[in-house]
Order: structure tokens, then sequence, then C-alpha cells
């Protein structure tokens, strides 16, 4: 079908009856709106659920759309929509103000399953280049691959926003290649969005751009109310941000977990694999997780700032690159646990392994945690060899007084003058091999 010449409205028949359309193929039947300013599908409320299967939908919307949402489908609010085997491809939507979704835009207290489908090469000038999800609707994701999609303020492929689930089953989600002038290059989360990324569910979030933080995923706090859920068994891989998190970037207050995960060649200026930027995260928020071959101005492997209590444990920080702090930075008024994980060959101008500011007010409990074969400057040429002793000790619980840094050894440093106890997470001028 060529050219959409106007939007298809599709009503269901009431409660209880289920509406498919089906095609012969992706590729094999295709409807073409031309780029014609018009959407192929308008979804409304009257059906227990409308089903696409097995064709291909392209050209939606274009640059002087009549509509601000959904370059080439929209669901009304109260919809249940399943995407099977469909491929949507290179809509648009752009009404001279800021527009929403480039490929599909899901209405209020709807639902989207996207099942062996593609969505790429959309674009909307404000959030979710891909999809953009409002305020108490779904995004399901299985066997879904979103790609090459642009939004000209938050969520590159995709932006799910206030009370929504986000979730990946089954053969899991791939995002990749998409843009974000603001925040979550491939993934953005806010308000009181939750996510579920279910164990052994595959999902690839890589080689994603953000113009300001959180490169792969971004998840933020808006209006007092921030993100919650869990990530599992995510690969985030080779992502850019402009200033913070090229992996990923948890704003403030937010407790979103990241579990059993690869993070991995990952650029920004703080934290290149992931950065906390704000006060108030807590919880055991990072754990059997691989930060590996990133690079940041500061902390090539973990950036954290702000009152941020979180727990970081059994981690892998390892081969990341920084000016300052190679493996984790921590900045004023940082106040981790840092527990059971191993620091090693981080390369860094200054500090290979950890680095801190001259400030009182960061306490960092690295109990269990070896720091081995790091390289930086600051008389910090090789630390420790990771066949010898580790440069920490391992403090019993409550022995990191507030306001102070954990031992690391009881041997008196080879410094002139006090202190006398060198420190696992020391001022500049203490820091010794």
């Amino acid at each position: 079908m060529d050219g959409c010449e106007g939007r298809v409205a599709v009503t269901g028949l009431g409660a209880g009856v289920s509406i498919t359309i089906r095609g012969a193929g992706v590729g094999v039947t295709i409807i073409d709106c031309q780029s014609s300013n018009q959407r192929a599908f308008l979804f409304d409320t009257k059906a227990d659920g409308f089903f696409l299967e097995d064709f291909s939908i392209v050209n939606g919307g274009g640059p002087n759309t009549a509509y601000n949402k959904g370059g080439c489908m929209r669901l009304m609010d109260a919809s249940t929509v399943t995407f099977t085997r469909i491929h949507v491809n290179g809509c648009m939507v752009d009404d001279g103000a800021v527009t929403k979704a480039g490929c599909v835009e899901v209405g209020q207290s709807s639902s989207l399953t996207i099942v062996d489908s593609t969505l790429e090469n959309c674009e909307a000038t404000g959030p979710g280049g891909c999809v953009q999800v409002p305020s108490g609707s779904s995004l399901i994701l299985d066997g879904a691959i979103l790609r090459s999609c642009t939004a000209g303020t938050v969520g590159g492929a995709i932006a799910v926003q206030n009370s929504n689930l986000f979730q990946v089953i089954g053969a899991g989600a791939s995002i990749s290649s998409s843009t974000a002038e603001l925040e979550g290059g491939g993934v953005y989360l806010d308000q009181t969005a939750a996510i579920d990324v279910v164990a052994g569910a595959v999902f690839d979030v890589y080689n994603n751009e953000a113009g300001t933080s959180g490169g792969g995923i971004a998840v933020m706090q808006v209006g007092g109310d921030a993100p919650s859920g869990s990530i599992r068994g995510a690969t985030i891989r080779d992502n850019s941000a402009a200033v913070c998190g090229g992996g990923m970037w948890w704003g403030e207050g937010v407790d979103v977990v990241l579990t059993d995960s690869l993070v991995a060649g990952n650029v920004a200026d703080f934290g290149g694999a992931v950065c906390f930027a704000g006060a108030g995260s807590t919880g055991s928020l990072i754990s059997n997780t691989v930060l590996s071959g990133n690079s940041a101005t500061d902390g090539g492997g973990l950036y954290v700032t702000g009152s941020t209590s979180a727990t970081l444990h059994n981690l892998t920080i390892t081969d990341n690159t920084a000016d300052f702090g190679a493996g984790a930075y921590f900045g004023t008024g940082a106040v981790p646990t840092l527990s059971g994980s191993l620091i090693t060959q981080n390369h860094a101008l200054v500090r290979g392994a950890l680095y801190t500011t001259n400030d009182v007010g960061s306490t960092i409990d690295t109990v269990g945690t070896v720091s081995c074969t790091n390289y930086g400057g600051d008389a910090e040429n090789a630390d420790t060899s990771c066949s010898g002793v580790s440069r920490f000790v391992n403090p019993p619980p409550g022995d990191c007084a507030s306001n102070t840094f954990c031992k690391r050894s009881t041997d008196p440093c080879t410094l002139a003058g006090p202190p006398a106890t060198c420190t696992s997470a020391c001022p500049t001028a203490l820091w010794i091999p």
C-alpha cells in the first residue's frame, strides 16, 4: 500500500473481541506512507487487543506533521497492541514543536509488546526516537531490535516516563546506534518508571550516544519521584556520553539495580562505565558485574559524587583508563561501600586504582576488596602485585568511622609526620605504593 492518505483508525468491536492484521511477510507486505506527514495506524481502545503480524511499515510521518506523537503509529489511551515479526523503518514526527515517539507512541494506560520485530531509523524532536511510553503504560520486549533512532531530548531509542513498566523477557532486546540530545542515548527512564530485565533475557545496549549523561542507559529522578527495578545479565558496551556515565547513569535518589552484567568499552568525561551523580542513592545497586575497558577524564570504571551511600559488591574493575582514578573516582561527600571487589590493570595519569578528592566528607568502605597491579602517577607507579598482599586491609564492620577513610595498613607510613597510618582511599598527599 503506497501513500497513507489519512490515519487509519483501527477500532475494535468491543469487549471479548480481538483483531489481527496479518501480512505475507516482512519485505513482502509493505505499507509505505511515502513521508506524506501521515501515520499508518491509529489504534482505538474498543477491543481486547490488536495483533500486527508479518509486514513492514515505512516512511510514516514527515517534517510537517499535523500531529505531535507517533510518526508511524499511535496507541490511544487504554489500547493493547502486539507486534510479531513487524518491521518499522524511517518514520518521523515533526510539527515544528517538541514531538514524541518517532516510530510508535504508547498512550496512557496502554500496553505495547514487541516480539521478533525491528524498529529503526525513526526520529522525534522530543523524547523517544523509536518509542515513547507515557503515564501508566507498559512496553514489553521479546526478541526486539531497536536501532538508529534519534531523540531531540531524552531516550534516543526508548523513553519510559512516569509510572510505567519497561520489561525485557524471553529472547530479550538489542538497543543500538541511537542518539539523544540530552540523557539516555539508548534508554531513558524517569519518575516512577520501573525496569525489569528478567534473568536469562538478552539485553544488549551498544553504540548509543547521549549529549549529556547516560550514553547507554539513564535513570533519573523528576519531581521527587525516581525509577526502580532491576537490570540482570545486561551487556552495556561501546556507548558514549558527553558528561557522565558512558555506559549507565544514575541520577539523584535512584535505586535501580544492575547485576550479573558487563559494562565495557564506554566513554564519558566522568565515569566511563557508570556514574552516580547525585545524593540519595542507597542499597546494593551494582553487584557481580565487570567494568572493563572504559575510559574517562575522571573515573574510568566508576564515578561517584554527592552523598551516595550505595553498596557496590563483587565488581571486577579492570583495564580502564582515566586522567584521574582509572578504576574509580570518589568525589565530595561520596560514602559508598565497595566490597568484595577486584581492582586491577587500570591505568591513569594519577591513581590507577582509586582517586578521592581531598575532602574528609568522603568515606569509602573497601571491605573485602583487592587492589593490585594498577598504574598511575603520584607515587603509585604500580601498586602491590596481584600475587602479593593486597593494598587493602579488610576492616571489621563499623571500623570505618563517619568522615574518615578506611585503614589499609597497620604499618607506619613512610611519609614523615602524622598521620601514622595509610588509608585505602586517602587524600592525594598520603597515597603511597
